[in-house]
């Protein structure tokens, strides 16, 4: 599932849908070329962590991974974080992933 708004510092950035479908096409042929069977969603509805922890269950899915943005205890305090969040509303394993260094 990816999120279609992203918000840092005083900015928001809207993908389009196609881009957003060009990404989750990206991330998940990458899966599948290294063997996993993996099935990527765009949702467009209400909260991020709500939407993940739904559509997991919908899915029946063994695993939910998501990316972590880094902000720690006092950042996700302050801002909210959705792996925070979600680890909170899913029954299912959660593995947050760190953003790899470019």
């Amino acid at each position: 599932v990816r999120q279609a708004l992203f918000g840092a510092q005083g900015f928001a950035y809207v993908e389009s849908n196609d881009e957003m479908r060009q990404t989750m096409a990206r991330a998940c042929q990458m899966l599948i070329d290294s063997g996993v069977t993996v099935q990527g969603m765009v949702a467009h509805q209400g909260p991020v962590a709500e939407a993940v922890a739904q559509i997991a269950k919908d899915l029946n899915a063994d695993l939910i991974v998501i990316g972590s943005s880094r902000m720690g205890d006092i950042g996700s305090l302050l801002l909210g974080s959705v792996s925070h969040d979600l680890l909170h509303m899913t029954d299912r394993p959660v593995l947050v992933a760190e953003r790899v260094p470019a």
